[in-house]
């Protein structure tokens, strides 16, 4: 409590205490930095901090030393690896940066020991009972969804801000219309997954809606907001990705063993954001590859409106990505999801 008070006091700094003439004396920067963390007060919560981190590792050392931390090491390296590849590299020459001739074989060994190693360990990171065959496949399918739905949350404002919307505001609220459809979506997929037969649901329904994320996302063109089927598109694309939430992990909890509903839960969300982030990266980088290759052909570099076109192709080239990613997800759940290898709770034979 009192060391987030100090961080608080720290960052915002404020203007009456730095100018009190007993209190301002916390805030006064040490050797000329004009850095918030150089003063008084900042060294304090500092060091206040790293004790309570201190503190708290060496009350939970026996949990930490029975914890597989050198496979969870090696799986955040081989993320970070490809993020590193395709956001380190200069966009307006390649998709991907010089470094990744070293960094994705990196990731390729780094995922390989990781499961050489949860495979032989006798406490691994993910036991096998949490991921069998099923439960891999829908971690497939959510990677593909986080695509999708980390392309929509940072680009429609973008694409708003360059079309339609004349200020950052109005741009979050033409987001808004899928934000809304998301949760709207996600509620209807849970009850038709306890309403429904769950393979029926699992298959065909997240293939079903995945599919229909994908062409909605195909048809975002240059004007697709100026339109007035632009909130039936936003709204569709929500919905859908919202529908696929609930059959996605209901597939992946349906053949785990006993006691690891949660691992496999969890390993289903992270999947997801694992697919945000690599997503943005890779989507990123190659959408900002597309739009310098469309200003260095331009007639007349300073042309604004030319300048504005341009951006929108790198959003559509992102958007082009997600529907992909879609699509490949559609492919996934029709032809995996639905094979379910045992009743639910049970770890396939």
């Amino acid at each position: 409590m009192r060391r987030g008070a100090l961080g608080v006091l720290t960052l915002t700094a404020p203007q009456r205490l730095v100018e009190d003439l007993t209190f301002g004396l916390a805030f006064i920067p040490v050797g000329g930095s004009g850095l918030r963390v150089a003063t008084p007060i900042g060294v304090a919560t500092l060091a206040l901090g790293v004790g309570l981190t201190a503190y708290l590792l060496w009350r939970s050392r026996r949990l930490l030393m029975r914890a597989d931390l050198p496979s969870a090491g090696l799986l955040a390296l081989a993320l970070g690896a490809v993020i590193v590849a395709f956001s380190s590299g200069d966009p307006e020459r390649a998709v991907i940066g010089p470094s990744a001739i070293t960094l994705v074989p990196l990731a390729v060994v780094a995922a390989a020991l990781a499961v050489w190693r949860m495979r032989r360990v006798r406490e691994p990171l993910i036991a096998a009972a949490a991921c069998p065959r099923l439960t891999r496949r829908a971690a497939v399918v959510s990677v593909c969804v986080g695509v999708a739905l980390v392309a929509v949350v940072v680009d429609v404002p973008v694409y708003a801000r360059l079309t339609v919307a004349q200020t950052q505001t109005a741009a979050a609220f033409v987001l808004l219309r899928f934000l809304v459809a998301v949760p709207v979506g996600a509620l209807i997929g849970g009850w038709l997954t306890r309403r429904l037969e769950l393979s029926r649901v699992d298959r065909w329904w997240a293939s079903s809606r995945l599919a229909r994320v994908w062409r909605g996302m195909s048809q975002w063109t240059g004007n697709a907001l100026e339109t007035p089927s632009a909130t039936g598109l936003l709204v569709l694309v929500g919905f859908g990705l919202g529908l696929t939430l609930a059959p996605v992990n209901a597939a992946a909890l349906h053949a785990v063993a006993p006691g690891t509903h949660g691992v496999a839960g969890s390993i289903i969300v992270v999947a997801r954001m694992i697919g945000m982030v690599v997503g943005l990266a890779v989507l990123t980088s190659v959408g900002l590859h597309a739009y310098y290759a469309a200003v260095a052909a331009l007639p007349d570099p300073t042309d604004v409106r030319a300048l504005l076109d341009a951006a929108v192709v790198q959003v559509q080239w992102v958007f082009r990505g997600a529907a992909i990613a879609a699509g490949v997800g559609a492919l996934l759940a029709a032809a995996g999801l639905g094979q379910h290898g045992g009743r639910e709770g049970q770890a396939p034979a």
